[in-house]
Parts: structure tokens; sequence; C-alpha cells
């Protein structure tokens, strides 16, 4: 019932928030262009379609993993979408969408080890023997780490969100959805932190040849946001949890959540592209909505392992 309580709550803080933004971009009026007015418009609509996403796909665990399967397999789809393969590669492509769902196998069922080797040993392992029997040498470095690229970031990353699912800690009263909540939440939060801090008091970029619009400013007010952010948050979300704990999953957050940011926008200025897909409206793919999770999930995942389990 607490459970319950409490993700409600943050349900209608979160709805709200989205509701008085509407408001504001409603109030602004004239002051935007047409432009500026339409993307804060989608951005927001498209806000509230997540949110409610989120929310059920944590109604129970099957949801869960097929929620996070679901965004796996789009990630993938959209990376394999930016880049060009030999004509070869088609049956490493269908055998690695396959594994997605054996992936989510091990992370429904709490399969530990599996879960956490399939990817880096067995994956690496197919790679390398289809890859080579495919007998066709030229471009086999290149091809090899694009694709093994590609399954860590949108299959073994993000799967370590849903296996957050089964890391509730026996000596805290902490539903396992407050864990993934908030890890997102709280990535979330950094996001947005230095994009304000970026748009407000940012003028020294940071790493102009990666991503130009990335301040130190920004940089520096959304860590340290992220930091107090990660106290406040982690009282509603997770009691029990010394403050210590909490403040380096802030940090960790606040630094990783921009490096994994700024990874996939190198990975985009290569490309040469702006977003990965079209398909979230103001925000652009799924890769880019997730980036900042790429780092930070493993590594919120296996701190918290290493403390309580």
């Amino acid at each position: 019932m607490a459970k319950l309580q409490t993700q409600q709550l943050i349900l209608l803080c979160l709805c709200g928030g989205l509701l008085i933004a509407r408001v504001v971009v409603q109030l602004l009026g004239k002051r935007l262009s047409e432009k500026d007015r339409l993307n804060l418009t989608q951005r927001i609509q498209s806000w509230a379609i997540m949110v409610a996403l989120l929310f059920i796909g944590l109604l129970n665990p099957l949801l869960t993993t097929l929620l996070f399967g679901l965004i796996s397999f789009l990630g993938l789809k959209e990376y394999f979408s930016m880049i060009s393969f030999r004509p070869k590669d088609r049956l490493l492509l269908v055998l690695l969408y396959l594994s997605i769902p054996v992936q989510y196998y091990f992370v429904y069922t709490g399969w530990y080890i599996m879960f956490l080797v399939f990817v880096p040993v067995y994956i690496f392992i197919l790679l390398a023997v289809v890859i080579t029997l495919e007998q066709e040498v030229e471009g086999v470095l290149k091809t090899s780490g694009i694709l093994y690229w590609g399954v860590m970031i949108n299959l073994y990353s993000v799967s370590h969100l849903a296996y957050l699912l089964h890391m509730s800690p026996p000596q805290l009263s902490i539903p396992s959805t407050h864990l993934i909540l908030y890890l997102i939440m709280l990535t979330e939060l950094n996001d947005i932190c230095q994009y304000l801090f970026g748009r407000t008091l940012g003028h020294r970029r940071i790493i102009p040849v990666v991503s130009p619009n990335k301040t130190i400013a920004g940089f520096a007010g959304g860590a340290c946001s992220t930091l107090l952010l990660s106290a406040l948050l982690g009282q509603a979300l997770l009691p029990g949890v010394p403050l210590p704990l909490l403040f380096l999953f802030g940090g960790v957050i606040g630094v990783f959540g921009f490096c994994g940011d700024i990874f996939l926008s190198a990975i985009k200025r290569d490309l040469h592209i702006k977003d990965t897909s079209q398909l979230i409206p103001g925000h652009g793919g799924i890769l880019d909505r997730i980036d900042s999770l790429i780092l930070v999930s493993p590594l919120f995942f296996h701190i918290f392992a290493f403390v309580y389990f």
C-alpha cells in the first residue's frame, strides 16, 4: 500500500509539473516563435505519454520486462538504421535482434549470472564466430566493433534498469520499482538542470567539438543540482539508504549521465546526423532520450549491488 501511495504521489507531481509547463507555454504565447512553441508543446505531450507508459510498465514485473525489452528493440533498430552494413551481415543483425528476448528472459527469471555474462561473453563469441565464417575480411574490425557497441548500449545497459526489479535489499523495505523510478527520474532531472543552467548561465563550452551547446556552467550546475536532488528524492523513494550513498548516486548520475549524453553526441557527429530518429516528437529518437542512462544504469546497478548484496 505504501508503495502504491508513493508511486501515485510521484505520478501526481509529474502530471502537475507537465500541466504547469503546458500553461507556461500558453502564457508565453507570442513571445515564443512558432517553431519554439510547437517544439515545447510536442516535448510536453511526449513527456506525458512517456510518463504514462513508465507507470503502466511498473505495474507488475512482466510489464516492466516487456517495456524495457521494447526500449532495447527500438534503440537497437535505430542504431542499425543509422549505419550501413555489408550484405552478408544480415544474419548477424537477425541474431542480435533475437538476443533481446534471451537477455530479458534472464532478467525476468532473475538468472543473475546469465544476465551478467550473456551479452559481454556469449554475444562477443557469437559475433567473432559468425563474422569470421562470413569469409569477407574487408571491414571485419569496423563491423564487429559497431555491432558489439550496439548491443552493449541498447541491450546490456538498458537491461540493467529492468534487473533492478530483483534488487530490493532484504534489510530495507524498498520496493524494487522505486529503484527504477529513482534512477530514471534523477537522470532526467540531471538532464533538465544541465539544460537550464546551460541556457541561462552557460558561456564557456566544455567540449565544443563533440557538443557545442554543452557548457561548463550547464555541467556544473546540473551536477550540483543532482547531488541535492539525489538526497531529496532518496528520502521519498529509498528510505533507509544512508545519505552518503545517496550523494554518491547523485555524483555518479551527474557526471556519467553527462558522459553518456556526449558519447552519443560523438556517435551522431561521426555519422553526420542530428537525431537518431523522429520517433518521439520534440525529442528525436529512443537513443536521444536514453543517452544519459547508457553509462549510468550499469554503474548505479553495480554500486547498489556491491553495497547491499
